[in-house]
């Protein structure tokens, strides 16, 4: 899957690649919105967290426990991030 690499941060209401200037910009937040300051963390986590859970995904293939409901659940959820 293809998205901005490098780590996601919030600068302000900006979810920005790093901490350099000229960083590339992800998303804006909607300070209307009362948990808009979760909203960015949450967004800013996104690679991180897509990144561990294949990883751990993928440390069940081979065992009892990758035909769990929990396994299942963590597949759609990888599927819906590449938009399958």
């Amino acid at each position: 899957m293809n998205y901005t690499k490098g780590e996601w941060v919030m600068d302000g209401l900006e979810i920005v690649v790093g901490y350099v200037p000229d960083q590339d910009h992800i998303a804006s937040i909607d300070e209307c919105n009362e948990n808009y300051e979760g909203n960015a963390r949450l967004i800013a986590s996104a690679p991180d967290m897509y990144e561990a859970l294949k990883n751990l995904i993928a440390s069940f293939r081979d065992t009892p426990l990758f035909a769990t409901d929990v396994v299942t659940d963590a597949l759609a959820a990888i599927r819906k991030a590449e938009g399958k």
